[in-house]
């Protein structure tokens, strides 16, 4: 089992996904566990996540934009997403408003996925 971090919830791949809001000490403890079992992909693409974790977790992270791709059966996501939806694109790329995020803008999510089974 690999564990996909994410800032956003994705459905990259035909299949099953079972989805459930954590609370941060949760994912905390999960994104810790998956990155000292050597089991954590990152995906996230933005400099408050990456700030956050670094801070939480005292994991080192680079942004990474790549898209997740090779979700297998049994795989989990953990899912950093903002409360809310940016009124401009811009904010994504916008260094000061990135720096200005804090943890309370975040919603946590556990996603566990699973391959249509075949009849």
């Amino acid at each position: 089992m690999r564990v996909h971090l994410v800032n956003s919830a994705v459905m990259p791949k035909e299949g099953v996904y079972r989805c459930k809001k954590i609370p941060r000490e949760i994912f905390k403890s999960l994104l810790s566990q998956a990155y000292e079992n050597g089991h954590l992909l990152n995906y996230i693409g933005y400099e408050a996540n990456i700030k956050l974790i670094a801070e939480w977790c005292d994991v080192r992270l680079p942004i990474c934009r790549d898209e997740v791709i090779q979700l297998k059966n049994g795989d989990i996501l953990l899912v950093m997403k903002l409360k809310y939806r940016l009124k401009e694109a811009r904010l994504k790329t916008d260094s000061a408003f990135q720096k200005s995020l804090n943890e309370d803008e975040f919603d946590f999510f556990l996603v566990e996925y699973s391959d249509l089974e075949k009849k």
